[in-house]
C-alpha cells in the first residue's frame, strides 16, 4: 500500500519544469515504512515534516565532523564546529521527544487491548514493550536507532539506484517487467509468507539494488552529493 501510494505521489510531483528532490522524497517514504512496520503507527507528524529531515542532516554532519576533526575537548569547544554540536543537541531533544511520543502512543494502545489482541500485534515496538525486563531507555534507544540509522541509509541507497537506473533505460524496462509481475495479483489476498516468497523471486530487482549499494555503499555515501 505504501509503495503504491508513493508512486502516485511521485506522479503528482512530476511536471515538465518541476524538479523533484528524490533524496527528500525517498526519506519520507522510508520513514513511513519504518513507522508502519516497526512501530505500528504513522501518526507522529514530526517524522514526516521538514524538521525531522533537517535534524537528521545536522546529526550526521556533526558525526562526520567529530570523526574528521578529533580535537581535544577544549580545542573543539573553541572551534566553529562546536556550534554544530550545540545544534545537534537541540535536534536530539526534538528527536527524542518524538520517539517517546511513539512509545507512549503504543503503550496506551496496549493498555486498551485484551491479552489475545496483544498476541496478534507483531510490530517491533509491541514486542519490546511486552518484555517485562525492557527498560524505557532501551525501548527509546531502539526507536531512535531505527528512525536515524534506517531512514537515511535506505533512502540514500534508493536514490543512488534511481540515479543509476536513469542512465540505463534497458535496465529500467527489465526492472519494470519484473515488478509488474509482482503486482499483477492482489497482495491483500496473499499471506505474509507468500508475499515474502514472491519478493524473494524478484532476482533482477535484487541484483539492481545490490549493484547500487556496491557502487555507492550507504555509510560513506551519506556525505556525498549527487552531480
Amino acid at each position: 500500500d505504501l509503495a503504491l501510494a508513493f508512486v502516485h505521489h511521485l506522479d503528482g510531483l512530476c511536471g515538465v519544469d518541476n524538479t523533484v528532490d528524490m533524496i527528500r522524497e525517498n526519506t519520507g517514504y522510508t520513514v513511513r515504512v519504518i513507522s508502519r512496520v516497526a512501530f505500528g503507527n504513522d501518526t507522529v507528524e514530526y517524522f514526516f515534516g521538514e524538521q525531522f529531515y533537517r535534524d537528521v542532516r545536522v546529526t550526521f554532519d556533526i558525526l562526520l565532523d567529530s570523526a574528521l576533526f578529533p580535537f581535544p575537548a577544549w580545542v573543539w569547544r573553541l572551534s566553529p564546529k562546536y556550534k554544530g554540536e550545540l545544534a545537534a543537541a537541540e535536534a536530539d531533544k526534538r528527536f527524542s521527544a518524538a520517539c517517546q511520543q511513539v512509545i507512549d502512543t503504543k503503550r496506551r494502545q496496549q493498555q486498551s487491548m485484551s491479552e489475545d489482541e496483544k498476541k496478534d500485534t507483531h510490530s517491533l515496538i509491541d514486542i519490546m514493550i511486552r518484555q517485562e525486563d525492557a527498560r524505557d531507555e532501551e525501548v527509546l534507544a531502539n526507536v531512535k536507532t531505527f528512525y536515524l540509522a534506517g531512514s537515511d541509509t535506505t533512502s540514500m541507497s534508493m536514490s543512488w539506484a534511481m540515479y543509476l537506473l536513469a542512465q540505463h533505460p534497458g535496465a529500467v524496462q527489465r526492472l519494470r517487467e519484473e515488478v509488474a509481475g509482482f503486482f499483477s495479483s492482489d497482495a491483500r489476498g496473499r499471506s505474509a509468507a507468500e508475499i515474502s516468497e514472491a519478493l524473494g523471486a524478484m532476482v533482477y530487482t535484487h541484483a539492481v539494488l545490490k549493484e547500487a549499494i556496491r557502487l555507492y555503499p550507504a555509510g560513506p555515501a551519506l556525505f556525498l552529493d549527487f552531480i
